[in-house]
């Protein structure tokens, strides 16, 4: 197959984005998570432990209220809008965005 003929015109390129006729030509910084930027790594690692607390074996001998709350979830599931009343954990966030991130 030949070349195309020197006098042939090429297509015509992409028009320049709103940042490239700006003259900016860095790439877009790529944007995280709102919630994970606020949450301080202790803040997060304080949350964590707390919630795995609740649910060590140790906190469910003896806590019936969390137990019947897991046993009434066909799938064992509890809310995090419920763990987020408890005391310890409320003291930490009452923000169940914020607990569901650091659980992440």
């Amino acid at each position: 197959m030949a070349d195309p003929a020197p006098n042939q015109a090429s297509p015509p390129a992409d028009p320049p984005s709103a940042a490239e006729a700006n003259g900016n030509t860095a790439p877009a910084a790529p944007t995280a998570p709102a919630t994970a930027a606020l949450i301080p790594a202790w803040k997060a690692a304080a949350i964590r432990n707390q919630v795995e607390y609740y649910f060590s074996r140790r906190n469910l001998r003896k806590d019936t209220f969390l137990k019947k709350q897991i046993n009434d979830h066909p799938d064992g599931f509890v809310k995090i809008s419920l763990l987020v009343t408890f005391r310890r954990l409320e003291a930490l966030s009452k923000d169940v965005a914020e607990v569901a991130e650091a659980l992440r």
